[in-house]
């Protein structure tokens, strides 16, 4: 466990970059055989509505071709559209997720975003920011 050490420095912080992960479904079909797959990727908003393009262009070329994946890739194309609008709405609010982020000033290793601003819990070892997921 880490040790956390109070620290009042934090007043005026610029907040943190809001980094997201989108779980999107990814369905290719052959004839009677289908393959229905995960993919998730963090990110900016940027990056993962490139990310969600990609997958509805390899659903909207290979997820026709089979009776399952038909099915399937109906269910995919809906589930995604939602997951890819949540999306939007968490980056419409424009605020980062709680959690350990890399230390502003570079003081510390990381310190805590709360949401809304940051706090004077800091640790020495950095952390990767948490993403907001959207499924």
């Amino acid at each position: 466990m880490t040790d956390e050490t109070p620290d009042t420095s934090h007043t005026n912080y610029p907040s943190p970059p809001a980094r997201y992960t989108l779980r999107l479904i990814e369905v290719k079909g052959m004839l009677f055989l289908a393959r229905r797959n995960i993919r998730a990727r963090s990110g900016s908003l940027e990056e993962l509505q490139a990310f969600a393009g990609e997958v509805r262009r390899n659903n909207l070329l290979f997820g026709w071709w089979g009776v399952v994946a038909l099915v399937w890739n109906v269910m995919a194309l809906r589930r995604n559209g939602a997951a890819l609008k949540t999306l939007r709405g968490l980056a419409a609010s424009g605020k980062a997720a709680e959690g350990w982020y890399p230390d502003p000033v570079g003081k510390h290793g990381a310190r805590w975003w709360d949401g809304t601003t940051w706090t004077d819990r800091v640790r020495d070892e950095a952390s990767d920011p948490p993403a907001p997921v959207a499924e």
